[in-house]
């Protein structure tokens, strides 16, 4: 187990000790949807050419813990599990065909952001900012060689990434009460990492980056 493990069990339990609080006012949320990203991590194939690079859309989770701190503001602690990357494609002129370079990181991430809510009768609309600390638990880097559009064979690359990431997440939500003061949420994210994650030299720095869609379903708990 990585060293930095215990660094973000930490974190995640003095994040979490919010919900010692009262529960008056508070609720929990859990929500579903897709990510879409593209990772600057490109092949170190010798000779490689990089000829264009793709976004990629994965499905992530995630459950909050909500507390009122007045009218129209609320602290929210959340647990998520992500999946980002990207896809190139590249060629070496000594060979036949192409083959796509194909990232995928899986993280666990713990954040806090407080709301600014706006209501129209049933419905909030509510901004969000606020900082987000992620661990990588797995990372996958695969070619995928192409020869007349065919996948002929693939094989994996070596990475040598930064288990921890911190960043900043912007959120516009809008939810609808519905039966028993429960709220349907469809939520809007746009995350952007503040730290390099490689630590190897690869001709730039490489910050995670993702837009996030979900829907989900806020619990009163009061």
């Amino acid at each position: 187990m990585r060293k930095d493990l215990p660094f973000l069990a930490i974190l995640l339990c003095a994040l979490f000790q919010v919900t010692n609080l009262n529960a008056q006012n508070s609720s929990f949320s859990f929500s579903g949807g897709i990510s879409n990203s593209a990772i600057p991590i490109y092949s170190m194939k010798e000779e490689s050419i990089l000829l264009s690079s793709h976004s990629v859309s994965n499905l992530s989770f995630r459950g909050s813990y909500n507390r009122r701190l007045r009218k129209n503001i609320v602290l929210s602690a959340e647990l998520a599990y992500h999946r980002i990357g990207g896809n190139s494609i590249n060629r070496i002129p000594s060979q036949p065909g192409f083959f796509v370079h194909n990232v995928s990181l899986n993280y666990l991430s713990v954040a806090s952001a407080p709301y600014m809510e706006f209501k129209f009768g049933r419905n909030t609309i509510s901004l969000g900012l606020g900082p987000s600390i992620s661990y990588l638990l797995n990372d996958r880097i695969e070619n995928f060689q192409f020869e007349e559009n065919v996948i002929v064979g693939s094989e994996l690359e070596s990475s040598d990434l930064k288990p921890l990431d911190f960043g900043v997440n912007g959120i516009v939500q809008f939810s609808r009460s519905i039966a028993n003061n429960f709220d349907l949420i469809l939520a809007v994210r746009k995350y952007q990492g503040l730290v390099d994650i490689s630590r190897v030299d690869l001709g730039q720095k490489v910050y995670n980056e993702y837009a996030e869609i979900t829907l989900g379903l806020n619990i009163p708990i009061n």
